[in-house]
């Protein structure tokens, strides 16, 4: 018999991630789209912090100044959003996709995550 596995290219975590995507689009997995869920959020506000590297998402309920809408696909928890221009601001180098560890900060109510500084053209 001369069948092989076929490996499964998709990270499966079970913890909240965030993924960049080549085409800069940012997904939440479904673990971090049920926090976001959980809030009410369809929509977030990106907060960057350039010395630390540091990004968090605050949920929305509503449209605000500078957000941006997430969308779903229905019957998935997962959910995603444009971030092109954010991304390019910060420098990021899309060579790839990248699944970033994210955290739910309860007090200060933000989804946050430490951006790898390696994936960040200089100029910061």
């Amino acid at each position: 018999m001369a069948y092989e596995l076929f490996h499964i290219k998709a990270t499966r975590i079970g913890t909240p991630t965030l993924a960049i995507r080549a085409e800069g689009r940012i997904v939440l997995n479904a673990d971090a789209g049920d926090i976001l869920r959980r809030e009410g959020a369809k929509f977030v506000q990106i907060l960057w912090d350039a010395k630390l590297y540091k990004m968090a998402l605050r949920p929305l309920a509503k449209p605000a100044e500078s957000a941006y809408k997430l969308s779903s696909k229905a019957g998935r928890r997962g959910m995603g959003f444009s971030g092109l221009v954010f991304l390019r601001h910060i420098g990021w180098t899309f060579k790839e996709s990248s699944p970033i560890p994210v955290e739910w900060n309860e007090k200060e109510k933000l989804l946050e995550a430490q951006l790898p500084q390696e994936k960040i053209e200089d100029g910061w």
